[in-house]
């Protein structure tokens, strides 16, 4: 029976593989009519034909060792992961200057109605934040008042990719000097409703089960709300600031990526930290590499858009020190505390390796 299951997902995989290669020669397809398909043609087929192959195996092989949830919040951030392979790319560079930004600011205030702009501009940035923002949040009480995930993995799944979507919206916001403030009100709205809920002035078991472990409304007072203030300082003390955005990064995928891979039969069987027991070789490991890539591919992509102009040899061994410092705060048992100590020693470490951004 166990065979024939297998055999049945095995055949279902392969015709969903097939059915997309299928569409894909078929949009492609009228673009090769004017040539024959031979030579560098020919040749970029056979890479992609290997690519698609290589990307599934690994694909199914990745559930051996992480949860549904967990691939498909993975799969879910590949765009920031061909970013960054794109931007290491030789050739791939683009070169493009940082803004003045208090030469902008200058220049906005002596254009006529410059001000009404940046306010209807920072209005609608506020509204899609809340959208994106709100909406994940709704997501995953979806997921765990239904039983899909359970409430521990509901709650992680906040706690990663809450940080990412948040940082997308910036770019949205106006280069005014009040826009940290509009950007700072969607972090605080999930953070009133989250202590609201901890305290008991609202009943949202909704809320409840997806961001605590056990169920117990008193948890949100503690790791939800301190995640949430480091959200709001991050806001207004590192607005666009390259240590703002690593420490965000650092507390977000480098922390999810040491419990997940910590909490797996590899970190479980992994040797402990001698100065903290709790804690494995694997799960701080995890949480380098993790930080590293994700603040890797934001600082690159905040720079397409002008932000700062760190070349990218210093940018990313800046990024690896900052992921370095973060990682080895995290290894001490800081309890509750573990989120503000985190950023504050990304923070450090970031402004420390640049000093100018």
């Amino acid at each position: 029976m166990i065979a024939a299951v297998a055999a049945f997902v095995s055949a279902s995989v392969c015709l969903c593989c097939a059915s997309c290669l299928a569409l894909a020669a078929l949009v492609f397809l009228p673009f090769l009519r004017r040539a024959p398909l031979a030579g560098a043609r020919l040749r970029l087929l056979a890479i992609g034909g290997v690519q698609f192959g290589l990307m599934y195996l690994l694909y199914l092989q990745s559930y051996q060792a992480l949860d549904a949830w967990e691939v498909a919040l993975f799969t879910a951030f590949t765009p920031i992961w061909v970013l960054l392979l794109e931007a290491l790319l030789p050739g791939r560079r683009r070169s493009i200057p940082r803004r003045d930004r208090d030469d902008q600011s200058a220049g906005a205030r002596a254009r006529s109605g410059a001000a009404a702009g940046d306010l209807a501009s920072d209005a609608k940035a506020l509204a899609a934040s809340f959208v994106v923002l709100g909406g994940f949040d709704k997501f995953v009480q979806y997921l765990a008042t239904s039983q899909t995930i359970s409430r521990p993995a509901a709650r992680k799944t906040m706690h990663v990719g809450a940080g990412p979507l948040f940082l997308l919206c910036w770019p949205l916001f106006s280069d005014a000097a009040t826009a940290k403030n509009w950007a700072m009100v969607g972090p605080l709205a999930l953070t009133l409703k989250a202590a609201a809920a901890g305290s008991g002035l609202i009943d949202d078991p909704k809320t409840v089960a997806s961001m605590s472990r056990s169920g117990d409304r008193k948890e949100l007072l503690r790791g939800p709300a301190l995640y949430g203030a480091v959200f709001i300082a991050a806001t207004v003390l590192c607005w666009r600031e390259l240590s703002g955005v690593l420490a965000l990064v650092a507390l977000c995928a480098g922390d999810g990526a040491a419990e997940i891979f910590g909490a797996s039969p590899f970190g479980r069987r992994s040797p402990r930290l001698p100065w903290c027991r709790r804690k494995s070789v694997v799960g701080t490991c995890s949480f380098f590499v993790a930080t590293t890539l994700g603040g890797a591919a934001f600082a690159l992509y905040f720079r397409g858009l002008g932000w700062w102009s760190v070349p990218t040899q210093p940018l990313l061994r800046g990024v690896a020190a900052t992921a370095a410092a973060a990682a080895l705060a995290e290894s001490f048992d800081t309890g509750a505390w573990d989120n503000p100590v985190v950023f504050a020693a990304a923070v450090a470490a970031a402004r420390r390796a640049f000093p100018t951004e």
